[in-house]
């Protein structure tokens, strides 16, 4: 297996891609995978699909989500909610409960209104090589600081809020519905236990 060193003070995972990409010399067209270490349960199939979904698009960037079907998983703030647009288009991602059923929740946080929809980030990303360039340039945003989220759009480098700034937008798909992912700590945790054959 091939790999590439990078600067460890870089502030996150799509910078660290992005430098390995500038060392590699990738042309600005290449279809690339970002499958973060903190989501070592995400479903085999998602780097095939989400690069697929990447390529039949205008998009400088693509994620994955699925559905959230317990209220305990929506207010959760390791698990990050996002809401996407009519075409699927990524609008905010945040460790908030969004979008707030304002009228159910009033009444009740233990059970989800069905005509919810909220959905899940899983932590995996495909990027075209050209954008990652453009994304590395430019600082952390506020929002991308308060939220400890690098996917918060920002006009100056956030890949969401239609992608203006950066020519394209984020896909987020909500079909896939194995195996739950990411969860930063209680990940790690279980894929300790696989490794150590306890699980």
């Amino acid at each position: 297996m091939e790999w590439v060193p990078t600067d460890p003070s870089l502030p996150s995972g799509s910078d660290r891609i992005a430098a390995a990409v500038a060392i590699l010399g990738l042309p600005p067209e290449t279809i690339v995978i970002n499958l973060q270490g903190d989501e070592p349960f995400a479903p085999p199939e998602a780097p095939a699909r989400l690069a697929a979904l990447l390529a039949s698009s205008d998009c400088a960037a693509a994620t994955l989500a699925r559905p959230i079907t317990a209220a305990q998983e929506l207010f959760d703030p390791a698990c990050v909610k996002v809401v996407t647009g009519e075409r699927g288009e990524a609008l905010y991602f945040s460790r908030a409960p969004i979008p707030w059923a304002r009228d159910a929740f009033a009444h009740d946080q233990l059970a989800l209104p069905k005509e919810g929809g909220w959905l899940r980030h899983i932590g995996i990303y495909a990027y075209r090589a050209g954008f990652l360039a453009r994304y590395a340039a430019l600082p952390p945003a506020r929002l991308e600081r308060l939220e400890a989220l690098e996917q918060l759009p920002d006009p100056r480098r956030r890949r969401a809020h239609g992608g203006r700034t950066v020519g394209g937008r984020v896909a987020a798909r909500d079909r896939h519905r194995g195996r739950p992912a990411g969860g930063g700590g209680p990940a790690r945790g279980r894929a300790r236990t696989l490794i150590a054959g306890k699980g």
